[in-house]
């Protein structure tokens, strides 16, 4: 899979102004070169999270790019909403009532004259510190008022804007809540967290309807090398999918392999390089690859042996 004109992995990536270190993984050193080290860290520190908020605008870019241009064609409109608390008690009430999924879930049941196709939503704190919410909606035909949502009735403040048709202006939006969205501090997420009082098993400050995605994109895209090959080659195709920690393209499959090294009191994960296995006839062929550079560089010339063998 070695091939020459191979792409440079410092290059940057088209969704959003994402450093090249956030295409690959924590730490700009870090190539995923079979040998490489990465250091563990077992508390969170402010580096870490601008890096895991960086990520998560990474994955929303990616829901946009994906499915916005579809959604315009098809002729749906996209609609801003927001839902503001005026306290804390409120805002855990609404999570109580099931929170964000349940409120959307329970908007569309009522809403008989329009339908809600999609969704993406962003957790922004006020300044008194109180989370709020907006959404950019994708819908067709007209929506009830959220405050006749049973999950929010009662609690606080609901707004909807004026309705965009545009490419061009549902971004602009959906760009501005992001960047407020990475502006959130680790000391924010701390108290959201012991306000929550372990009311939630994981603390999401996005979220967005995944539709019928077979491809699993946003757990794959948790993974740096899975965010540098997507950058590069499987933005917008169909053709493949994770699961398992395995990126499945066509007949192939590939995964990273890492083990763990305890060192002067410290825990690294060893990167021990890529492991793939090719469905040949009855057979299946395994083999090792050192480096993501030599996955990118005979990309191309793989996808053209994988067509002729798959279809």
């Amino acid at each position: 899979m070695i091939g020459r004109g191979s792409p440079s992995l410092s290059a940057t990536f088209s969704l959003g102004p994402s450093p090249k270190d956030l295409l690959l993984g924590e730490g700009s050193n870090f190539r995923y070169v079979k040998g490489q080290f990465i250091s563990i860290p077992f508390d969170m520190n402010e580096s870490l999270w601008s890096y895991r908020l960086k990520v998560k605008a990474f994955k929303i870019n990616a829901w946009f790019e994906e499915r916005a241009r579809v959604y315009e064609k098809l002729g749906y409109c996209f609609l801003p909403a927001c839902i503001t608390f005026r306290n804390w008690d409120e805002f855990l009430e609404f999570v109580d009532r099931g929170g964000r999924r349940k409120f959307v879930k329970e908007w569309k049941r009522i809403s008989k004259k329009g339908e809600i196709i999609d969704y993406v939503v962003v957790m922004e704190f006020q300044k008194r510190g109180v989370p709020h919410f907006h959404y950019l909606l994708v819908v067709k035909g007209w929506l009830e008022v959220p405050e006749k949502v049973t999950t929010f009735r009662g609690l606080g403040i609901a707004s909807l804007e004026k309705r965009i048709k545009t490419l061009d202006g549902a971004k602009k939006y959906l760009q501005g809540y992001i960047k407020k969205m990475t502006q959130i501090s680790l000391d924010q997420y701390y108290e959201l967290v012991r306000r929550l009082d372990n009311r939630k098993e994981k603390i999401r400050l996005y979220d967005f309807g995944r539709g019928g995605d077979s491809r699993r994109l946003f757990t794959a895209l948790n993974k740096g090398w899975i965010r540098f090959l997507y950058s590069r080659f499987l933005k917008g195709k169909w053709n493949w999918r994770f699961e398992g920690g395995w990126l499945e393209y066509f007949g192939m499959k590939i995964k990273a392999v890492w083990d763990s090294v305890c060192f002067a009191r410290k825990v690294f994960a060893e990167f021990k390089g890529f492991v793939a296995e090719w469905k040949v006839g009855g057979y299946v062929v395994g083999f090792e690859v050192e480096s993501l550079d030599a996955i990118a560089g005979g990309w191309y010339q793989l996808r053209s042996i994988l067509i002729q063998a798959y279809g």
